[in-house]
């Protein structure tokens, strides 16, 4: 699973402009980091944040050998949507 299917799917039950804003990035890079047909990767940084702000490992985030669940952060900035459980 690409870091842009992870991206989307933690996405789906959320408002991009708050992520977006949480993170310190604009809603529209959000949503090219999603959409663009072409790998479209942010910095280390920011995949960082990302990462906390929607309660995932970067670890996992980032490896694209890692499947769905994600596996879920000790200390996320917002709480993951209902849907999510955590990974052994």
């Amino acid at each position: 699973m690409t870091f842009q299917q992870k991206l989307k799917a933690l996405l789906a039950d959320r408002k991009m402009t708050v992520i977006a804003g949480r993170v310190g990035i604009h809603p529209v890079t959000l949503g090219h980091y999603i959409n663009d047909k072409r790998p479209f990767n942010p910095s280390a940084e920011t995949a960082r944040r990302l990462a906390r702000v929607l309660g995932v490992d970067i670890g996992w985030m980032m490896d694209s050998e890692q499947e769905w669940p994600p596996v879920l952060c000790k200390n996320p900035i917002l709480p993951p949507p209902p849907n999510q459980t955590a990974a052994a």
